[in-house]
């Protein structure tokens, strides 16, 4: 399966240089899936998955349908992130107990909307 990449860098301002970490994105997180113009992760995944012969004339279109149908499976983690609580509501939720449980109750509907297949 994907593979997020780590990169860090450390920060040149200010007294204290802070250590950032950064996570690409998978091909899973893509939005939308192009069989005709694949974006560049999709290309990275089969040449690491499948070797640089992946994305040959003869392996593309079976590689392209394995992760594609990965891509697929996961379509209901994308579908929740749109509808899931915004970090800042889930902030608010922490101190006050009304805005907890609305929070509780929203995900139990997003989830009950885009059950795991």
């Amino acid at each position: 399966m994907a593979t997020r990449k780590r990169y860090t860098y450390q920060s040149k301002k200010g007294p204290n240089k802070l250590l950032h970490v950064l996570f690409s994105q998978t091909y899973l997180e893509i939005e939308t899936w192009s069989d005709t113009h694949p974006p560049k992760i999709v290309y990275d995944e089969i040449v690491e998955r499948f070797g640089e012969d992946g994305f040959d004339d003869d392996n593309r279109a079976a590689n392209m349908a394995t992760l594609k149908a990965e891509w697929e499976a996961v379509q209901y983690k994308r579908d929740r992130e749109k509808e899931y609580p915004t970090i800042d509501e889930l902030i608010v939720a922490l101190y006050d107990t009304d805005d907890k449980s609305a929070i509780e109750s929203a995900r139990a509907a997003v989830k009950a909307k885009y059950p795991k297949p």
